[in-house]
């Protein structure tokens, strides 16, 4: 397990939900990397557990919460 990233109630139900996606250290790490704070992984979390399980759909969300709070660099387009 990842304790160093592991410090709250949020971070393990969420870590525990990235792990039934993908059992994969990278993707769990990539994706607490992308939602740094505590309301970032609450915002995933809920999306996640709204029914939101796939992969490429956790990984755009993660993205897209990491653009709105400007801890990482890009744009998303509303076509």
């Amino acid at each position: 397990m990842m304790d160093h990233m592991i410090k709250t109630t949020t971070d393990k139900k969420l870590y525990e939900e990235l792990k039934k996606i993908r059992n994969e250290k990278s993707f769990i790490a990539f994706i607490f990397n992308y939602c740094e704070n505590q309301d970032d992984r609450k915002k995933l979390l809920s999306f996640i557990l709204s029914g939101h399980g796939d992969r490429k759909e956790v990984l755009l969300m993660a993205s897209q919460i990491s653009i709105e709070n400007g801890t990482s660099e890009g744009e998303f387009e509303d076509n």
